[in-house]
């Protein structure tokens, strides 16, 4: 599924789905939801938290 197809499907622009790729959008619950609807997936598939190391 391209970018298009699947900003398309949930509702957002291209962009959004480019910028959530680059880890530079925080996306809502609800987006979350409804892209992990769409992947077949669950959200915990589609998320990783790394642990910000203090310097």
């Amino acid at each position: 599924m391209s970018q298009a197809d699947l900003a398309n499907r949930v509702g957002v622009v291209k962009q959004t789905i480019i910028n959530l790729e680059k880890n530079k959008h925080n996306p809502s619950l609800m987006l979350m939801y409804a892209i992990s609807k769409e992947l077949e997936t669950t959200i915990e598939e589609l998320v990783t938290f790394e642990r910000i190391k203090n310097e």
